[in-house]
């Protein structure tokens, strides 16, 4: 790439989308970068995401960015390989001028609850040069899962593929935010950004799988009433409304926007939500404890003490201490309603499988008082039984189980 045509293309695509020619110098660094990740060997390791996916999705006039953001996927990497992997990425040659290479790595932002790392590149084309940092978050999860998306750059007439965040997940992220941090929230763009990806439309159902998801992650309260009175005292809130005001003042994109605006977008995705009844176990006088069954695992041991052991099938092989062995001789179940059968989607629709776990579920409610259980049983048993207690609806793509037991509450 020759600077003289660059620089009349940042210029030309800075004024056809009214914005400044820094954030198209910034855009044209990232998009360049991202390019690289996405013909390299790690395409699939990191989940595109934040602030400049949703430059792409709603174009540069509507939404700008300082930083890129990842997931990583399935991995913990130390900060030795992180490093080796961008100097990787940054040293692929692909003919346009641009030499990419990593200054440090950090721990991501404090207030990240579950960290990551933060790699600064310094980018140069010919004399021009900018820092910007890759933030590399780890531990949320993504519903259902990632999506091949397809990136059209803004400055130039190509496109290229990456993995990214579903819009669902994205909602869902912001929306827990914005719930958890209440009227302390000072992201006024959260906020301007659930207008947006409300405004540009999502599937209802996955949405809602989306939030529980995220929000039982999170250990956010998952509640009709709850979640409502945050929104209103959200909307009611000075400071957020000064804010709002503050955010407007910077960003022409939003000049048209009021805040009774993006709160209708909230109350929008608040009203599609689905809260069902919750089970109070005390009110049962139960404790009930859920463990998952690992096939490969040639026997379970079992720690803790019990007066019901319920298998979901007689191939469960378990292991007492002595004390339990003499408690237990004549009170360990086999209950094959609470099996999971291999492909069970194949022989049985998600909502009769649920339906066939509710009533037996509710039928060990009404057997047993004064009992602490365990139920050893398949994950897709648990995260049933689980949506049954907590008022969740019912979906295949819940992922609420991955404690190694589940102590219910």
């Amino acid at each position: 790439m020759e600077l003289d045509k660059v620089k009349s293309l940042i210029s030309k695509t800075a004024k056809k989308n009214d914005c400044s020619i820094q954030t198209m110098w910034d855009t044209f660094f990232f998009e360049r970068f991202l390019y690289r990740l996405s013909i390299s060997e790690y395409y699939n390791m990191f989940i595109f995401k934040g602030g400049f996916l949703l430059q792409n999705i709603f174009g540069i006039n509507e939404r700008s960015t300082m930083d890129i953001d990842f997931k990583i996927v399935n991995s913990i990497l130390s900060e030795e390989q992180l490093y080796d992997i961008f100097t990787n990425i940054c040293k692929i040659e692909v003919n346009d001028n641009i030499n990419y290479a990593i200054v440090n790595i950090s721990n991501i932002r404090a207030e990240t609850k579950y960290g990551g790392k933060t790699i600064k590149v310094e980018a140069k084309f010919y004399n021009i040069k900018k820092r910007f940092s890759i933030d590399i978050g780890v531990g949320d999860v993504i519903t259902p899962y990632p999506i091949k998306y397809k990136f059209n750059s803004i400055i130039f007439d190509d496109s290229f593929d990456l993995f990214a965040y579903p819009v669902e997940t994205v909602i869902s992220e912001k929306f827990e935010t914005l719930i958890s941090k209440s009227t302390k929230n000072s992201r006024i763009k959260d906020i301007v950004d659930i207008y947006l990806l409300e405004r540009n439309g999502y599937d209802k159902e996955l949405l809602n799988t989306a939030i529980i998801n995220t929000f039982y992650l999170r250990e956010t309260n998952y509640d009709a009433a709850y979640i409502k009175s945050i929104i209103n005292a959200i909307c009611e809130n000075d400071h957020i409304k000064f804010l709002f005001e503050n955010y407007k003042s910077k960003h022409s994109f939003v000049k048209d926007l009021t805040l009774e605006m993006c709160f209708n977008a909230i109350n929008k995705i608040y009203n599609d939500l689905i809260f069902l009844n919750k089970i109070n176990l005390n009110e049962y006088k139960l404790q009930i404890h859920l463990l998952k069954y690992e096939e490969y695992v040639s026997c379970m041991k079992i720690d803790d003490d019990y007066d019901e052991i319920i298998l979901s099938n007689s191939n469960i092989n378990i292991e007492l201490s002595d004390k339990q062995n003499n408690n237990l001789k004549s009170n360990i179940i086999i209950s094959t309603n609470l099996k999971l059968s291999k492909n069970y989607l194949d022989i049985e629709e998600s909502i009769d499988f649920y339906k066939r776990i509710s009533n037996e579920f509710h039928d060990i409610l009404s057997k047993y008082e004064n009992k602490k259980i365990l139920i050893i049983t398949d994950l897709a048993v648990i995260t049933a039984i689980k949506s049954i207690v907590y008022g969740y609806p019912y979906s295949d793509k819940l992922k609420i189980s991955y404690e190694k037991i589940v102590k219910l509450k």
